[in-house]
């Protein structure tokens, strides 16, 4: 994952991997809720805006 502080927010880069090579840490998520939930299409490709429920 990469972060990037953005004007109002920051923007996240997620990469795919094989979850059983990695360790698990810190609380799982347990939804997105759908309060502020977003799509679109920017500039530079599709974004999604979400709140993760820990």
């Amino acid at each position: 994952m990469e972060l990037t502080a953005v004007p109002g927010g920051v923007r996240a880069c997620l990469h795919m991997t094989d979850t059983g090579s990695l360790r698990a840490t810190g609380a799982a998520p347990k939804a997105v809720t759908l309060h502020g939930l977003e799509f679109g299409r920017g500039p530079d490709g599709w974004r999604c805006s979400v709140t993760l429920d820990v």
